[in-house]
């Protein structure tokens, strides 16, 4: 284990890992694997790094200003939310609808990952069990489902009219729905 000290110097009380971690701003696992020793010095390039790159090189300066690369693999998890059932279309999601498991990414935000960002909402597609929650598979539930009766107000001017109606569509709140 290394650790990166005061000056960008390596030490050995924490792991390449938790370095590419900080660079990533990444609160998630990270496998780091590399051939070699990571060179003296300290660590010079790149300055940032994206969740779920694969493969970089990290490059080092030591005192005399000499620079060493580092080619290093990476492999990157987050623990997500997993189906622990399934779910149809439609139905408002409940925190006993999921599991969490860690799970290897390669793009970050694709899938939900607290409950925070599931629970409540329906899905627009069926949810198998064992699968883990697409985020662009959620949305809010319907304030108004078609069907039911509602009254419709027109406002131009001084004007105001009114008639009831029946929903043709479902609708979140904001949304423009038939009647």
């Amino acid at each position: 284990k290394e650790k990166k000290g005061k000056e960008g110097q390596f030490s050995p009380d924490a792991s390449l890992a938790s370095v590419i971690k900080s660079l990533a701003a990444w609160d998630g696992g990270v496998e780091v694997s590399h051939s070699g020793e990571i060179p003296k010095g300290r660590l010079v390039s790149p300055a940032s790094m994206v969740p779920g790159t694969l493969a970089a090189t990290l490059r080092f300066r030591d005192e005399s200003g000499r620079e060493r690369s580092l080619p290093v693999r990476m492999v990157w998890t987050q623990n997500v939310l997993i189906m622990a059932r399934s779910v149809p279309k439609g139905r408002p999601l409940s925190a006993e609808d999921f599991v969490t498991r860690s799970l290897r990414i390669t793009k970050p935000g694709l899938y939900a990952a607290q409950l925070s960002e599931a629970v409540g909402r329906v899905s627009r597609k069926p949810l198998m069990q064992g699968k883990p929650v697409p985020l662009e598979f959620l949305s809010e539930p319907p304030a108004a489902e078609k069907g039911r009766t509602v009254l419709i107000v027109v406002r131009r001017g001084g004007l105001v009219a009114t008639a009831k109606g029946v929903l043709l569509d479902d609708g979140i709140a904001g949304a423009v729905v038939r009647v």
